[in-house]
This record gives C-alpha cells, structure tokens and sequence, in this order.
C-alpha cells in the first residue's frame, strides 16, 4: 500500500493545483488524507476488502478522476473547470464522511481480522456428468437468446416469450452462472480435487459468446470475474502470475469495447460479418474513440452523471423529496434519468442507468445521499465480519452486491422489479454455495 498513499498524496496536490477548489475543500481533503492513510497502514486490504470497495470506489471517482481532468461526458460535451471543483467539492464531503463512519464504526477491528476456523467444510461431491450438462444447458440458452435477441443491448423487447421468462433467462446468464461456476471451482478446491482445464476452457468460450450475444462490453470480464477471485484467493499466486493472466484479458476487453459498442447498431444476425465491418469502421474512426478514459467513464459514472445532472438536485435544502413520487412510479432513477432528465421517447429502447449517490440524490436530496453513503460503510462492515469464516464465493457475492450499491444503484434496486430479481438471483447464489459447499462441517479438534 505504499505506492498507493503516494498516489494519494499525486492526488491530492493534483486536486489543487490544476483546479480551483475552495479553502473548504482543501481542508476537508487534506482530513480525508489523513484518514486514508491511517486507514492503508493500519488495515489490510484483504481482511477489509468490504469497507476498501466503498471507499476507494468514492475516492477514485469523485477525487481521483475530476483531480486530473479525466472525466467525459460523450463527444458533445466539454468538461469545464466548474464542472471539475462542483464533483471534487461534493466529492470531499462524500470521502469525509466515508472515512469517518469507518473509524467510528468499525474501530474495535483490529490489524488482524481471520482467524483460523475449528472445523473444516465437507462439500457435496459434485459429478463432472453434472457440470458438462451445465455447460450445454448454458450454451443452448445463449442459442436460444441471440436467435431471439434476448438480453442483447440496443434490442426492444422480446415478444414470443413472456417478459417475466426473458428477464429470468437474462438474469442467469448475467448474474447466476458465472456465480455457479465459481462455486463450482471452490467445490474442487475444499475436496482437494483438481479442476479439469476442460472446463476453464469452456467457460473461457462461454464467456465470449455472451460479448457477442449480449453486445455487452464488459461481458467477459463480469463473467471472469467471480471465478478469477475464487483461484485468486485460494491459491494466492504471485504477482507475476496473475499478470500473466489477466493483462490477456483486459488487453482483450480493450479491443472489443469499441468493436462491440459499434456493433450494436447492426443487424445481429451475422456475428463474424458484424464483427468485421465494425473492426473496419474503429479502425477508420481517431484513437481517441479507442481511449482507454471511455471503458473507464462507463464503469466509474459517479462523477459523469453529477455533472449531467447537477442541475436536477436542490443544493439549498439538505433533503428534497419533492421527485421521489415520480420516480418510484417509474420503478427508479434509471428510468427517470432516461424519460425525464434525458429525454428520452419511452418507446425507444435504451436506459441511461444512474449512479450509487445521484439514485439517493434524486431521491431525497444530499441528507438522503450522506445517509447511503454512512448505511454502505457499515454493510461493508458486516459483510468483513464474515470472512474469517473463509465461505469466499458467499462472502464475495456479497461484495459484489456491495460494489453494485456503491458504484451502481442501491435505492432503485429495491423498488424496480428487475432491481429485486437481480438481488434474488445473487441472493439464491449464495444460498446455493452454502448448500453446497459449507453446510456439512468437520471439527478439527
């Protein structure tokens, strides 16, 4: 964590010399300083990752980004220095607050939070029989969704089957079979049996289908992600090991993000045909299109959107419920921010989306805002509380739901239909890993 308090302090020089921040903000920026760093020497950042995914989500975003003009807002839309100290002043309040709630919340943590378990997991003995009928259930599904456009972005609705049946299928190819397949893998792991390559090689195929069958840009790194975590954590190799590794697949998710995005205003019913005039045209179009700042601004759009929507917020009351009726008529801020703020037709087929802190902005306000902020901190505090009893693809579930509420929606999830089947499916993930893998117990001693 060295490296990262002097990109800390790069950070916080950044913030003041190349924009005009009030005295206010410096202040409370430099307190947030402090507490960060005491926070890096004090805690480790695997024994504490809950509580570092919500701070380091706010800093990057709301510090980080605006500190050194890296926040886009499309190709219509110049950023100016206003924009800059409006996201790095609300930005200093945000990461105040976070730091605080930490320390006086979760200060009775101590350096060292895992504690070796007495009694070791009997998992249920899985057939490969089993997971080889997973895989052509999940290929013939992914089939079945691009001949009928199910779940692909820039699609209108699915009219031969149900709407409720068409999010279901999304659902488990988005959120539940990545989840099963790590849970799979940590199955192996605590039998102390060796995961065959063959089935690293088919999720590997899996997982790029969906890139092309979803058009979604960041398909293959969501699909890769819970599973790389479980290998990380239980085999805990160097860091040249994982680079090997994972430099290939970012590098990969690089090219196609452009390819991709640009595909998706094509027919769709020639994969290889699509792919190669949208090669072509990323290839004609200026680098800046194949930015790595656009990947970047798509995954972290705290700042982005409360520039777009600064205007929206009351800044002279602490609440402001006034927009909640319409919003929670429209099932949530995505909508809103796509019908009312953005402009959008209703029958035309997009969503905005929203943010972690513009979803309780819109909501009720900056008091709402700070109080999300304080509840994320201390869910973060109580997913931690269960990682000394080593359920990893349990307790990494549950931050990942904790990254969607930081960086993603929170609010909105619990009063959307598609929010709540989202949150049923990861919640049904970790009853199945518990099922499976650590229901049956073994004392050691």
């Amino acid at each position: 964590m060295g490296y990262f308090r002097v990109l800390l302090i790069l950070t916080f020089l950044g913030s003041i010399l190349l924009n005009k921040i009030s005295v206010v903000d410096i202040v409370l920026q430099a307190l947030s300083l402090i507490l960060m760093w005491v926070i890096t020497k004090r805690y480790s950042i695997l024994e504490h990752i809950g509580k570092y995914v919500v701070l380091l989500t706010f800093w990057f975003s709301l510090i980080f980004m605006p500190s050194f003009h890296l926040v886009r807002i499309g190709v219509e839309y110049v950023m100016s220095h206003i924009d800059y100290n409006r996201i790095l002043s609300f930005g200093s309040i945000v990461l105040l607050i976070t730091c605080i709630t930490w320390f006086v919340f979760c200060s009775q943590d101590n350096k060292k939070l895992i504690v070796k378990p007495q009694f070791k997991y009997k998992p249920v003995s899985l057939s490969k029989n089993v997971i080889l009928v997973l895989f052509l259930v999940m290929f013939a599904l992914g089939l079945f969704s691009f001949r009928g456009a199910i779940g692909r972005m820039g699609s209108g609705s699915v009219s031969f089957i149900p709407t409720q049946i068409a999010g279901i299928i999304i659902l488990i190819r988005i959120v539940l079979f990545p989840t099963v397949f790590a849970i799979i893998i940590e199955n192996f792991i605590l039998r102390n049996k060796q995961i065959p390559k063959f089935f690293f090689a088919l999720f590997l195929i899996w997982s790029l289908s969906e890139v092309f069958i979803r058009s979604s840009k960041g398909a293959l790194i969501n699909s890769l992600l819970m599973p790389g975590i479980i290998l990380f954590v239980y085999y805990r190799p160097n860091v040249r090991t994982v680079l090997q590794y994972v430099t290939p697949i970012i590098l990969l998710s690089l090219f196609l993000y452009p390819i991709v995005e640009t595909m998706r205003g094509m027919e769709g019913s020639d994969i290889v045909n699509d792919f190669i005039m949208a090669n072509k045209a990323v290839q004609s179009n200026e680098t800046k299109d194949n930015s790595i700042l656009k990947p970047m601004n798509r995954t972290f759009m705290i700042p982005e959107r409360y520039v777009k929507d600064y205007d929206w917020v009351n800044h002279e009351s602490l609440f402001d419920f006034s927009k909640a009726p319409l919003i929670m008529s429209l099932e949530g801020t995505p909508r809103y921010q796509t019908l009312i703020i953005d402009g959008y037709s209703s029958d035309i087929v997009h969503s905005s989306g929203t943010t972690a802190l513009q979803d309780p902005l819109l909501f009720g306000g900056y008091g709402l805002c700070y109080i999300v902020v304080i509840l994320l901190v201390l869910m973060a505090q109580f997913i931690d509380k269960t990682v000394d009893k080593r359920m990893y693809s349990i307790y990494f579930t549950w931050i990942i739901i904790l990254w969607g509420f930081c960086n993603s929606q929170n609010i909105s999830s619990l009063v959307s239909h598609t929010g709540r089947m989202y949150l049923f499916m990861r919640i049904f993930a970790i009853w199945l890993a518990y099922q499976l893998n650590f229901r049956r117990r073994i004392n050691v001693q």
